[in-house]
């Protein structure tokens, strides 16, 4: 995710119908991928750019085309690793939004993300923390605060989470603990 293999002479939908045909196959008639396929990029906000090389999409629409090309095939589970890194904030919070609808509409959503903005951080429903390779956290992001504070450590009431966390761990080793 964090580079894109797109083929910039491709549109948009050329990509898709390579990606249906190959993820696909003869599972859908024409037809049915060609309703899946605009109803995808409906969803991401690419149906207008349809017709649009890949090469000329903004990062933020290259980040959500390789989205919909993973996701024609419709799989249970998906693994993204930093899907915003490169993007500004609003295009962050879209594409973090995007990922949190899938997950609404039943699927798995794991991906990495370093170093997240606080509204991008409350966006997700469950942090695995990870430092030197071992999980010093696992829960819901609304949980981590209080966490901290069991551990003696207080999070002050405007910072993010996320960065005090990193800091913390940067400077002390946290114990184990589950939520």
């Amino acid at each position: 995710m964090q580079d894109h293999d797109l083929q910039p002479h491709l549109t948009v939908l050329e990509a898709m119908h390579f990606s249906a045909n190959l993820k696909i196959g003869a599972e859908l008639s024409p037809a049915s991928k060609k309703i899946r396929m605009n109803e995808i990029l409906r969803a991401i906000g690419l149906y207008d750019a349809k017709k649009t090389r890949t090469g000329r999409l903004s990062g933020g629409q290259k980040k959500r085309l390789a989205i919909a090309l993973e996701i024609v095939n419709n799989p249970p589970v998906m693994f993204f690793d930093e899907p915003t890194s490169g993007l500004d904030s609003s295009t962050s919070t879209q594409c973090v939004a995007l990922l949190k609808q899938l997950a609404r509409e039943g699927r798995t959503i794991i991906c990495t993300i370093h170093q997240p903005s606080a509204l991008l951080f409350n966006m997700f429903d469950h942090l695995y923390a990870v430092a030197e390779g071992e999980c010093i956290y696992t829960g819901g992001t609304g949980n981590i605060v209080s966490f901290l504070k069991e551990l003696d450590i207080v999070c002050p009431e405007h910072y993010n989470p996320s960065d005090y966390c990193k800091l913390r761990v940067a400077c002390t080793h946290l114990y184990h603990k589950q939520f």
